[in-house]
C-alpha cells in the first residue's frame, strides 16, 4: 500500500464511521432500542481499524522525510548498520579497499597493515603513509604529513565508510572485488544499497496491504454485525 493509498483510506474510513454510526441510531430508533448505545458501541466498533491506519500513515510518512532530506553521502550511511571501532578493526586490515569517487577515474587501493602502516596503491605507484587507533572509536590517518581524525561509522561485507570528526565528509570504501564487478562510484553503491532496500520494501508493502485487508475485514464485519441484529429483531 502507497502513501496516496494510504491517505486515501484515512480520508475513506472516517466517512464509513459516521455513515455506520448514523444508520446503527437510526435502526434503533426503529426498533425502540437506545440510540445513545447502539451510537456509541458503532463508533467504537470501527476505532481499532482507523487508529492502525493512522499509525500505518505516521510510519511512512516519517520515513519518506527522512530519505528526502539526507545527502548522498548520508543516504548510504543510513542504509547500512553502524559498527564500533573494534569490529571495523577485524575487517579493515590486510584487505584491498578501493576508495570511492562521485566518477570513475585511477583507481586508489589502500591497505591497512597490522602493523599500522597504510599503504596506497594508484597506477602501480605505492605511497606509504599511517593509521592507529585513537580513544575508543576514532582513527588516526597520516598521508603525506598530513593527519586526519576520522570515525568509523558503518560497514557491510564490501563497503565501509570514515566519517571525518566534526564534519559531514565521508571517505566511501569498496571491496577490491565488488569494484571489479562495477561498483565503482558512490551513485553506483547507492544504487546497489537502494536495489537491496527495495526488496526489503516489497516485503513491507506485503504487510501493509495484509493490515489495509484487515482494516475493511473490520468494516465489513461491523456492517455485518448490525444487519443481523437488524434482521433478527424484526
Amino acid at each position: 500500500m502507497n502513501q496516496q493509498g494510504t491517505a486515501f483510506l484515512m480520508l475513506l474510513l472516517p466517512i464509513i464511521k459516521i455513515g455506520i454510526t448514523i444508520w446503527a441510531v437510526y435502526r434503533a430508533k426503529e426498533l425502540n432500542r437506545s440510540r445513545w448505545g447502539w451510537g456509541i458501541f458503532t463508533f467504537f466498533l470501527t476505532l481499532p481499524a482507523f487508529i492502525i491506519l493512522l499509525c500505518l500513515g505516521k510510519k511512512k510518512d516519517n520515513s519518506s522525510k527522512k530519505i528526502d532530506s539526507s545527502p548522498i553521502s548520508k543516504k548510504i550511511a543510513n542504509k547500512i548498520p553502524f559498527i564500533s571501532l573494534e569490529v571495523f578493526k577485524q575487517h579493515l586490515i590486510n584487505k584491498n579497499w578501493v576508495l570511492l569517487r562521485n566518477s570513475e577515474g585511477h583507481r586508489q587501493v589502500y591497505i591497512f597493515q597490522k602493523d599500522q602502516t597504510l599503504l596506497i596503491s594508484q597506477a602501480g605507484e605505492v605511497d606509504k603513509g599511517r593509521w592507529e587507533e585513537v580513544g575508543d572509536n576514532s582513527i588516526l590517518i597520516e598521508v603525506d604529513n598530513k593527519s586526519t581524525l576520522y570515525k568509523p561509522t558503518h560497514k557491510t561485507e564490501h563497503l565501509l565508510i570514515l566519517k571525518v570528526d566534526g564534519k559531514e565528509e565521508y571517505l566511501h570504501f569498496v571491496d577490491e572485488k565488488l569494484y571489479e564487478e562495477g561498483c565503482k562510484t558512490t551513485d553506483k553503491i547507492n544504487e546497489l544499497i537502494s536495489s537491496t532496500n527495495n526488496s526489503n520494501e516489497i516485503k513491507e508493502d506485503d504487510i501493509t496491504g495484509l493490515i489495509g485487508t484487515i482494516i475493511f475485514s473490520i468494516v465489513a464485519m461491523t456492517i455485518g454485525i448490525l444487519i443481523a441484529v437488524g434482521l433478527s429483531s424484526r
